[in-house]
């Protein structure tokens, strides 16, 4: 939020306009002293309200775990480790990559 809330004057075809209009001007500072009025006690919620342990499946959420190898997904999609950050086969693709950007920027010269 931005508050207090600021309007400005703009000019088109010298015609003089207020924007935002003044009633929401007027409505956002309210909220703005609606929200400096308010204590921290009445937007937090009490320690023994906020539960340390909430079952597995609560409001549909679930424990996320790691795959194991056996997985089906993992299965399926065990042919991209072949490629690795520091593969033999990625380097020379990336030095194949700068000989071809090097030959393009010496034939427009």
């Amino acid at each position: 939020y931005i508050c207090p809330p600021k309007a400005a004057t703009r000019i088109i075809s010298d015609i003089e306009f207020i924007v935002p209009p003044p009633p929401i001007v007027e409505a956002g500072t309210e909220h703005c002293n609606f929200l400096s009025a308010e204590s921290a006690d009445a937007v937090c919620a009490p320690d023994n309200m906020i539960p340390n342990h909430l079952p597995d499946g609560y409001f549909g959420y679930h424990q996320v775990f790691p795959r194991s190898p056996d997985d089906l997904i993992s299965k399926v999609f065990e042919g991209l480790d072949y490629f690795q950050e520091d593969s033999q086969e990625r380097a020379e693709i990336l030095s194949m990559q700068e000989q071809i950007e090097k030959t393009e920027r010496e034939m427009q010269e």
